[in-house]
């Protein structure tokens, strides 16, 4: 997010032109790489609302393209007043917690309002927000994050896991398609989670629609794990990376495939997640002795990459990358700030 009034890169043709409520603003920009100076600026547009807190009002924090060149946009937001909404979303009103997730699909072909073409709110009566996305290729968008709704946050009847389990946030899951109006545009909703404090920070869908999903969790009790799991408990409440892949279109428990904890025997949160045509799983993260030492800027830790693979259930590589936090680059530092931030907001 930004609180720039002025001289922010914004195009004439943007959705929201204008910081007006002065207060911290989620963005969109395009840039061609190809051109040069200026000119590589293609769309540049504000995201927000009011709030009554100057330093908080949203915060964009990952953005998908589809195949129709549309962008899909999540993030949290706490306002309830300006945010750009549309009558089709399955949630238009703020939910009432402290913040919201939200849902916003931009065509930046379009000019003006015309490019907003579907804004939700995501959320229940806590602190709800939105880390990353996926789109599938009948462009159907699935969304992750963390949230501390025990009421209100959008569950489906056909979802793994309807109820919030403990700890202070959950994972969650979620299936929205923007081409279907009001309620019915969500297709799938569900918690994600066991008795600590769970997150969803990264999503793929592979050309199956097979859904995988990775973050970080300290639940030692009721986490969700597969019979098949390469690690299936965890000894300590250290935060500790996962791996679950989920088939939506399946009802309850039989929508997970496969779900592991994968501690690597040191603290470690994960970060990102790809897949490749043979179910392979690749997830990239930071680890080091301690969770203290994760929340502390300055420590000493590696980033890794690891593949595991789905079907049989083999873990293939453990690469640490880095041996301190200055050389992983910018994406880790951030999810690293936004790790403390979240912890500061307990």
């Amino acid at each position: 997010g930004t609180n720039s009034i002025n001289n922010f890169p914004i195009t004439k043709n943007s959705y929201q032109p204008a910081n007006l409520y002065k207060n911290q603003a989620g963005f969109l920009l395009k840039i061609d790489t190809v051109s040069s100076g200026k000119a590589s600026l293609v769309y540049g547009t504000f995201l927000g609302g009011n709030s009554d807190e100057l330093d908080f009002g949203t915060e964009a924090f990952a953005v998908d393209i589809g195949e129709i060149g549309y962008a899909y946009i999540t993030g949290r937001t706490n306002s309830n007043i300006g945010f750009p909404i549309t009558n089709t979303a399955f949630q238009p009103i703020y939910p009432g917690g402290y913040s919201s997730a939200f849902l916003i699909k931009i065509d930046t072909e379009s000019y003006g309002g015309l490019g907003l073409i579907y804004g939700t709110y995501i959320g229940g009566n806590g602190l709800d927000e939105g880390l990353a996305l996926a789109v599938d290729i009948n462009q159907c968008i699935y969304i992750t994050g963390a949230t501390s709704s025990q009421r209100g946050f959008p569950i489906t009847k056909s979802s793994y896991q309807q109820e919030f389990k403990g700890g202070f946030y959950s994972a969650y899951l979620l299936k929205i398609d923007t081409k279907v109006s009001g309620i019915n545009g969500l297709v799938y909703g569900s918690y994600f989670g066991g008795n600590g404090d769970d997150y969803g920070t990264a999503i793929v869908i592979d050309e199956n629609r097979y859904v995988y999903l990775t973050g970080y969790t300290n639940s030692i009790v009721d986490f969700p794990i597969s019979k098949a799991a390469y690690e299936a408990t965890l000894e300590s409440g250290c935060n500790a990376s996962y791996l679950v892949k989920l088939d939506t279109r399946l009802k309850g428990e039989k929508a997970l495939l496969y779900s592991t904890y994968l501690s690597l025997n040191e603290a470690n949160i994960a970060l990102d997640i790809a897949v490749d045509k043979n179910y392979n799983a690749y997830i990239s993260g930071i680890m080091a002795e301690t969770a203290e030492d994760i929340s502390q800027a300055g420590e000493c830790y590696c980033a890794y990459v690891i593949k595991v693979n789905t079907l049989v259930c083999d873990l293939v590589l453990n690469e640490e990358v880095s041996s301190n936090i200055i050389n992983i680059g910018g994406k880790i530092q951030w999810h690293l700030l936004h790790w403390m931030l979240r912890s500061s907001v307990r």
